[in-house]
């Protein structure tokens, strides 16, 4: 997603060509979780104006061990060059650029959640303006993806020295001992921060190696990843799948993100090469960011006009697919209304930055000339 996730590939490779293939996969990886974020906030919205049906929800949920170990891990894989930057760079360029696009996009979503809500007092966000200030700290936002990605790159650059097998195991058990014994974090994220920030790490440290070794692994690493999940399924339970991982097992959220992880990879080589779903999943991958931004409110939007309408009583069973056919495009539709406006604005801290460093620029010329 941000920060760099848009890597450009050779697409007029074939499939075989191996770093060509590395490259289009990783799209794929990319594609295929903001498919399945996309889903999962479709359900909600279909829900929020009641038109959710509970299989969505529950296909959902399993696939949540699959959905964000996968995107942070791409997500660590793409930003592994962040780790050679200056210090001073890494936080006036991709750190600023997340927190920028966070602040931004959870202050629309603030503002629209605040005149337009659907869920009658149910969505946290837009209740008081307090939120605007405390956002920074507690994320209220669907964009909390992006917050916590401004975390890894620091955490990811403090750890970098201890760089090991050994490090990254420990870095895991502490974290998921810490997830599943803090009983009383003030939000999902801060948990959801220490259950993938291993995921994040990971990706940084060695990508290049599952780059490599993945690649001519993905039917073992698939069927692998499917036998596990299955039978952790079977371990902890349905219900603890279904209830988004809430096993009070230890160590079962990374033990079932882990088997997801697997599938996940794994599916998005396979898909890679296949002429009819990589182009798809490709084209989504490489635009992950536009659509991550902008398809909550416009699911919401589509979710309710839909709503509106004199639907049949077997609607619930279609509108999630809907609103995913919806909003993607709309979403993709949308950066290209913009244009430029919305590159330089709404899609990256671009504009800000080039006003800043203007501004600056204009003081210390001033200055410059008050000395004459």
């Amino acid at each position: 997603m941000g920060d760099g996730l848009n890597m450009a590939p050779n697409h007029h490779a074939g499939p075989k060509a191996d770093g060509a293939q590395r490259l289009l996969w990783l799209d794929v990886a990319k594609g295929l979780s903001i498919l399945l974020v996309v889903l999962h906030h479709a359900q909600l919205a279909a829900a929020s104006v009641d038109h959710g049906w509970h299989v969505f929800a529950q296909v959902s949920s399993l696939f949540k061990p699959v959905r964000m170990p996968l995107f942070f891990l791409v997500a660590g894989m793409v930003a592994a060059r962040s780790m050679e930057m200056p210090l001073s760079s890494l936080l006036r360029g991709r750190i600023a650029n997340l927190l920028y696009l966070y602040g931004l996009w959870t202050a629309i979503s603030w503002i629209y959640y605040r005149h337009v809500d659907p869920t009658d007092g149910d969505y946290l966000l837009g209740r008081h303006y307090s939120q605007l200030a405390t956002m920074w700290l507690i994320p209220l936002s669907g964009q909390w993806f992006l917050w916590l990605l401004a975390i890894f790159h620091i955490f990811a650059r403090v750890v970098a020295p201890m760089r090991s097998v050994t490090a990254l195991l420990l870095i895991c058990a502490m974290t998921q001992y810490w997830a599943e014994t803090l009983d009383h974090l003030p939000h999902y994220s801060w948990r959801n921060a220490l259950l993938y920030a291993p995921f994040f790490v990971a990706g940084q440290w060695y990508g290049r190696q599952i780059a490599n070794w993945l690649p001519g692994r993905a039917r073992m690493v698939f069927l692998t990843g499917v036998l596990c999940y299955g039978s952790l399924i079977v371990l902890f339970g349905p219900e603890a799948i279904l209830s988004a991982m809430a096993s009070n097992i230890p160590g079962s959220r990374l033990a079932l993100s882990a088997a997801g992880l697997g599938v996940g990879l794994s599916v998005s080589v396979m898909i890679s090469r296949s002429a009819i779903f990589r182009g798809p999943l490709s084209h989504f991958g490489r635009n992950s960011l536009t659509i991550y931004l902008a398809h909550g409110i416009l699911l919401s939007i589509c979710a309710i006009s839909l709503a509106a309408l004199s639907l049949p009583p077997l609607s619930y069973l279609w509108m999630t697919p809907l609103l995913i056919l919806l909003a993607i495009p709309a979403s993709l539709g949308l950066s290209v209304a913009l244009g430029s406006f919305g590159k330089f604005w709404l899609y990256s801290s671009d504009g800000i930055r080039k006003l800043v460093d203007n501004g600056l620029s204009g003081i210390m010329g001033m200055a410059r000339l008050s000395r004459r």
